[in-house]
């Protein structure tokens, strides 16, 4: 779906990226992952042509990015950044509304399509499609721009940093429910981002950079399992197994049967390594698990995720 062919971009004499190849298949979430000034942004910014590579291709579904005037390109391809972008004198319903206006939509058809996006990233628009960007907090402010984003139903979608100025519980919380929402939608995603949990929670596959060069690209559980070099290890971190636990649902090692201590409950798609939390924190054996309607669909013991934690993580 998108694929950088040697691509190079510099910045007066700095080379901010040295002929980078990788591909983004259809459906899938990659994340760009970093440190800072490994050209991630930059790599990015050149899909959308913020930017303009010195050399090499990046083909959007086979087509070169510059055989399209960059207007009618952007139009195409939903773009979330750090600071969401807002416009802040327009109320979120118009806001959500911004390309769908641009590409000429009938007035009805933008209004249900407002409304759609924005149920569908948890801000139902009789209660804030009204609002003002400043009265919204840091973590609404990003589902308007998720929802403004997704208003066109792109193919692709660009994230530049998208959660990091968000508190760390409502963090947690948008990545998990931007989860929920590429299993729905399954668009093709390029996700820039430095902290390297959110990487391995969110990403199908992780290409991993440093000062320009793409040093490995592969599925997350590769990544984890089978570091390329040294930086990558030491990058990664030596709790690697323990991150695999973030990949996992906690109903893939839910036990059936009703045990007679269980205390508490998460919900079903909590990930291993947040069970985990829950249980260091509270000190249970137990916890039932439920699914969205609140019904139990089984049991999650302590010992079974200790015992796959110290066998390494997850298969």
């Amino acid at each position: 779906m998108i694929t950088f062919e040697a691509v190079t971009h510099r910045y007066g004499a700095m080379t901010a990226l040295d002929t980078v190849s990788l591909s983004v298949a259809e459906h899938e979430l990659c994340v760009l992952l970093g440190p800072s000034g490994s050209g991630k942004s930059t790599l990015l910014r050149l899909v959308n042509r913020l930017l303009e590579a010195h050399s090499g291709r990046i083909l959007v579904d086979g087509h070169d990015v510059r055989s399209y005037r960059a207007e009618v390109l952007r139009r195409g391809i939903g773009y979330v950044i750090q600071n969401v972008g807002l416009f802040p004198h327009w109320k979120v319903a118009d806001n959500v509304a911004t390309v769908p206006r641009l590409l000429g939509w009938e007035r009805s058809r933008i209004r249900a399509r407002v409304a759609e996006v924005l149920d569908l990233v948890g801000l139902p628009a009789g209660t804030y499609g009204g609002r003002y960007p400043h009265q919204l907090s840091g973590g609404e402010a990003q589902r308007v721009g998720v929802a403004r984003a997704l208003a066109s139903d792109p193919p692709v979608l660009l994230m530049d940093e998208p959660f990091s100025a968000v508190d760390p519980l409502g963090r947690q919380r948008i990545q998990g429910e931007f989860l929920e929402i590429q299993r729905r939608l399954k668009k093709t995603v390029v996700f820039v981002t430095h902290d390297v949990d959110e990487a391995v929670r969110l990403g199908d596959r992780i290409a991993l950079l440093k000062d320009g060069r793409l040093i490995q690209h592969d599925r997350t559980e590769v990544l984890l399992e089978r570091p390329a070099t040294p930086f990558v290890a030491e990058f990664l971190g030596r709790d690697r197994a323990l991150k695999r636990l973030s990949r996992v649902p906690a109903s893939a090692l839910a036990r059936s049967s009703a045990p007679p201590d269980s205390a508490g409950a998460l919900p079903e798609a909590t990930d291993l390594r947040l069970a985990l939390a829950h249980f260091l924190e509270s000190g249970t054996a137990v916890v039932a698990l439920q699914d969205g309607a609140g019904r139990i669909t089984g049991w999650l013991h302590r010992e079974d995720l200790e015992a796959l934690a110290r066998a390494g993580g997850p298969a």
